[in-house]
């Protein structure tokens, strides 16, 4: 149907039929010569033909089809109280509306035919309907019927866990469960234990390695959600000279260890002043001597070595037991305890009789000894007589007792 209404439209609209005026004239002297009465009736069919004409061209020459369809696109809603594992559905069609020509200018006639009827009756969802080749079609217009309404399912508050810190092997991990259900802390080696709801525990760490803190899933697997490491430092190994050395008179045990960090000494639990990994430490009583060293790595973990040391005598002073006031050794014909003549410490000696208890000689200069001499006589004592020595020092080593008692004979 509308194929032939174009045809006929594009046949007419820029045809124009010849005009030759000397015809016109000749038709006219006809016309007026043959009856002349007849011009009245002529004049009003030409007039009718005319109106004919200028309708049939406004008919097929309208810009605006009268199938012409606006496209409305209206959203379709599920109404529903969706969850957020079940969203809110949105169907979106194209509803073709025909433009209501009662709202056109009041001057223009109103034309009904059945070509209007068929374009109201248009089923307003299938596409297919629709001439393809209408032309000024309004772009769809989007409305918005309704937007999405989501309701969030309600859950529990998100569990609360503290991270702890990286810990050291044999430390103890102290941790509180913030929540109002169990925990669980997994060891490396996949041992679970319970921490229950607002419960505090002390665990100890016996494993380096990863430990996790989570919860278990109702599958009972476990689930972690904080971590932290157990480690452990690298052995620290010492070592102590097989004696004990008096180079500078004190009795003197040297001390070493194989690391590169810095090494905390102790001995029977009392710390050494120096640390380092050469040290020394002085034993003056004689018995056993742990020795203790220790340090610290990078991540804060203590490895620690110990020795032990055994001291067979006491220290006093490297004292001898007799001398030669005549020899010609000059090593042996005097009487000054060896420590002192090596040590740079004030002191006091003196010589008593133990007969009558009388003080036979005194020196605080280890550059003058006794040479067997009673200070009181002026005499040399009696040989293989055992006299009494005592020493008192003014500042004594830290440790060291300040006096020191022995016997001595003049041989």
């Amino acid at each position: 149907m509308r194929d032939i209404e174009d045809l006929f439209k594009n046949s007419l609209k820029d045809h124009e039929l010849p005009y030759n005026a000397s015809a016109w004239t000749k038709m006219s002297k006809k016309l007026d010569a043959k009856n002349s009465g007849s011009n009245g009736a002529l004049k009003w069919s030409i007039g009718i033909a005319g109106i004919v004409l200028i309708a049939a061209s406004y008919f097929f020459t309208q810009k605006e089809p009268i199938s012409d369809k606006v496209q409305t696109a209206v959203i379709i809603n599920k109404d529903e109280n969706q969850t957020t594992e079940n969203l809110e559905e949105k169907k979106v069609q194209i509803v073709d509306v025909v433009p209501d020509k009662s709202t056109s200018k009041k001057n223009e006639p109103k034309i009904e035919d059945s070509r209007l009827t068929e374009a109201k009756t248009v089923n307003p969802i299938h596409e297919t309907n629709i001439d393809e080749k209408v032309t000024n079609l309004k772009p769809p217009v989007y409305r918005e019927v309704s937007t999405l309404n989501i309701n969030p399912e309600k859950t529990n508050s998100p569990l609360k866990f503290d991270k702890p810190r990286d810990h050291c092997l044999g430390e103890k991990l102290t941790y509180t469960n913030l929540n109002n259900k169990s925990i669980y802390i997994l060891s490396p080696s996949e041992e679970l234990e319970e921490i229950g709801s607002s419960d505090n525990i002390t665990h100890p760490l016996l494993e380096t390695g990863r430990y996790e803190i989570g919860i278990l899933n109702k599958d009972q697997t476990f689930a972690g959600s904080e971590s932290f490491n157990v480690t452990v430092a690298k052995q620290l190994q010492i070592n102590a000279d097989d004696y004990l050395s008096y180079e500078s008179g004190l009795p003197v045990l040297n001390l070493q260890a194989f690391t590169e960090k810095e090494v905390q000494w102790s001995v029977n639990g009392k710390k050494i002043q120096e640390n380092g990994n050469s040290n020394s430490c002085v034993l003056f009583d004689k018995g056993n001597y742990n020795i203790k060293a220790s340090y610290k790595d990078g991540n804060g973990c203590q490895s620690t070595d110990e020795i032990s040391f055994f001291v067979e005598k006491n220290y006093n002073l490297l004292a001898v037991n007799a001398f030669t006031p005549n020899s010609s050794d000059h090593r042996n014909n005097t009487f000054m305890p060896f420590a002192l003549t090596k040590r740079d410490v004030a002191f006091n000696m003196i010589i008593i009789d133990p007969t009558n208890g009388a003080v036979i000689f005194k020196s605080s200069n280890a550059g003058q000894p006794w040479k067997g001499i009673n200070k009181n006589t002026g005499d040399l004592v009696e040989e293989n007589k055992p006299f009494v020595w005592k020493v008192v020092l003014q500042n004594p080593e830290i440790g060291e007792r300040p006096e020191y008692m022995g016997t001595v004979v003049r041989l």
